[in-house]
This record gives structure tokens, sequence and C-alpha cells, in this order.
């Protein structure tokens, strides 16, 4: 059995006129290392796409290599972290008469949108038995379906009252159809008279409550669907201590880094929720768990430490990988490598000392902050006194 993941963030859009991100890049590389240190995933199996290499194209390939070379008992994920839109629905599956877009690098309203019909034809290749889970963090994600009928004209941003110190919302993860733009009849419009009220929600013919992705996912396709806020909310981008995430992504991230046992889906869903409440993020993460998958953990379990014996044979493994990969240039395998050696050695000293390492690979190779700041992190959580630890965080703050 293997575990594979696909990771997306795009901060950056070629349409000058899509705002900006600041933490959805982030969010796509602190998962793809949580995956790799915590939960078993190798390298060689965790894509993350980034900015310009996130195209509309480029991520439906990547999906489908996830998706095409998968057997049963595989343990795929996909994580998304952009913009969300919406289009007029062309054939009739949504019951509101918009299709979900998720936002690509290349995004163009007339010739490359990437609808939610296209990514279930794509998520429909997973084989049988194989353990899928796609998490969204996009505005109006709920299962990155539907619009919630009447909702998808008011999309307003969550006031920030409340909020956790250190905490703030720098907006949401939204871009709304241009008017200059007919995408209905892919052209361009000189200008269209301002968007009438969204027809009333009529009542879905059987198979198509949620649109394509939706009819996967709630009749019986076997995937979970992690969604950073519902149908009729914005997913906010956010910035915590001056480190620039999404505000779902920050939350399911920290309960990650700081569960050390397996967590079910639904376990992970609710500690993630009651976080956000805590910060106070105005964003209802949504789950869709399907039936046979309540019990499983998420991400297919953490990896399981060696004892015994065999313990001083695989660091002795992994030390030899490090150095591989550092003489290679390879500096994102090397941080893998390092944390696998974390949960190998069994003194705080030397857990220290290797992620010391971690941080100095972020810092002077990667040029990674962000990274480098949730590494030393977990310093000050092995030694709460760590000089150095505290002085870092405190000039980066």
């Amino acid at each position: 059995m293997t575990k594979r993941a696909l990771c997306i963030g795009i901060n950056r859009f070629t349409d000058r006129e899509l705002p900006p991100l600041r933490g959805a890049v982030n969010d796509a590389r602190t998962l793809s290392l949580v995956l790799m240190r915590d939960f078993g995933f190798e390298p060689r199996d965790v894509l993350v796409l980034t900015d310009a290499q996130a195209t509309k194209s480029a991520v439906l390939a990547a999906l489908g290599a996830l998706l095409d070379g998968a057997r049963p008992g595989d343990d795929l994920v996909l994580f998304a972290s952009t913009h969300g839109s919406h289009v007029p629905d062309r054939d009739g599956d949504e019951d509101d008469g918009y299709d979900e877009v998720l936002v690509a690098h290349d995004h163009d309203w007339e010739r490359a949108v990437l609808t939610d019909d296209e990514l279930a034809r794509a998520l429909a290749r997973a084989p049988d038995g194989a353990r899928l889970a796609a998490i969204w963090d996009t505005c109006h994600a709920g299962t990155m379906q539907d619009t919630a009928s009447a909702s998808y004209r008011t999309r307003a941003v969550a006031r920030d009252e409340g909020l956790a110190e250190g905490v703030e919302l720098l907006g949401p993860r939204y871009v709304p159809l241009p008017d200059r733009y007919d995408v209905a009849r892919g052209a361009k419009a000189t200008r269209r008279p301002p968007a009438k009220k969204p027809p009333k929600k009529r009542k879905p013919a059987a198979g198509a409550a949620h649109g394509a992705l939706g009819a996967l996912v709630h009749d019986g396709f076997p995937a979970v669907s992690l969604g950073g806020c519902a149908d009729a909310q914005t997913s906010s981008d956010a910035s915590f201590g001056g480190i620039h995430e999404g505000a779902f992504s920050h939350a399911l991230l920290d309960v990650l880094r700081r569960t050390r046992d397996d967590l079910t889906w639904e376990q992970l869903h609710a500690r993630t929720k009651s976080l956000m409440t805590r910060l106070g993020i105005k964003q209802t993460p949504q789950i869709h768990v399907p039936k046979g998958m309540a019990d499983a953990p998420a991400f297919g379990g953490r990896r399981g430490r060696t004892v015994g014996p065999s313990a001083g044979a695989e660091l002795a493994a992994v030390e030899r990988e490090i150095a591989a990969h550092e003489q290679a240039g390879r500096w994102a395998e090397a941080v893998a490598a390092c944390w696998r050696r974390v949960a190998l050695v069994p003194g705080a000293a030397e857990k220290v000392r290797t992620i010391e390492h971690v941080v100095s690979i972020h810092r002077v190779v990667l040029r990674d902050e962000a990274a480098a700041r949730r590494a030393t992190e977990e310093v000050l959580r092995i030694d709460p006194g760590h000089a150095g630890a505290r002085a870092y965080l405190g000039a980066v703050r």
C-alpha cells in the first residue's frame, strides 16, 4: 500500500485583476512536510504545485497521475488552497444554476476555467478500494460543488471582531464573476447589466442535489471531503503572528502538529472547527465521510516508530539518506528525512539538534521563513527554555 498526495497552493495569478493571496503557498508546502514527517508519505510520492506550476492543465494532469497510478488500499490526498469562484452551469446538473470554480494560476474567464464538473470527472478515475481525501481551502468550499443558491451573490467577508491575539484576517479567497465577461456565451461583452438576483432554489433532480462533484461525494463515492467553510461563507487568507496562512489550513495543521495520536477524519474536523472558534474565525469547516471510512485514521494514520534492535539500522539508513539528498541538492527531501530522524532518535537533545538543522535549511537554502518558524516552534515544544529558538521567534514576529 502506498500513500500519495497532491498539494496545490496558489498566491499569484496571470490575470492581474485577480487579487493575490499570501498564505496559500505556505498551506500547501506545510501540509506536504507534515505528511512526510508524521504520516509516512515518501517525498517521491508527494507533489507540490505552487503558483505558475499550478495551471489548469497541470492541475488536471497531476490529479490524473495521482489517481491513475493508485491501487486498492492506497491512501490518496488532494489538497487545494486558492481562490474560489462560480460560473453559470451549462449542463443542468446544478440546482441553483451555477458551477463552482477552483481558480488556477492561469485562470481565464473565457479559456481556462476549472469547474467542479471537470474535477468530478478527474476524481471519478480513482480505483475501487483506494482511500481518497480531498481538502479545499477556498471560499464557498462546502464540498467544492454547490453555490447554495441565494448565497452566491452575498459573499461578505466575516468581520474580525473577537479574533485571538496575533490573528488577522486579510481577505476572502473568492473572486466574483466580472461584469465585462459573458462566460455563459464564452465571449467578451462590452458591458453587462448588473446581475439579477439568483433564481429561487428549485427542487433538484434525483442525484443532482450537489452538482457533478457532489453527486460523487454524497452518493457513495468513497472519498472524504473537507472544506474550509460552508457554501454560503468565505474562507479567509490570514496572518498568525505575522505568518501568512489560510485560516482553515492553519487550524487543521495546528491540530495535526499538536496531536501525536491518530485521529479519525471526524475527530480532525471537530478539533479543527473547535480551534477556529477559539481563534475567533467565523468559518464553519465542512466534512463528508462516506460509509466504511468513519473509523479510518486521517491520512492513513501516523508513521509508526521503529523500536528494538532494528531502530539503529533504520537510523543509520536515514542519516545516509540525509547526506545523499544534501549532496545532490534535494533539500525538500533532506528536510523530510531529517523529520524522520527526529522520530527515531530517543533523546530530547538529539531531536533538538536535528530540528535546528531543519531550521537552517529552511532559512539559508530554501529561504522559507514560515517553515523555519514552524520548525523552531517544534524546538520549543521539546525544550521550552531554548534561548536561540525564543530569540529567533521574537525577531521574526
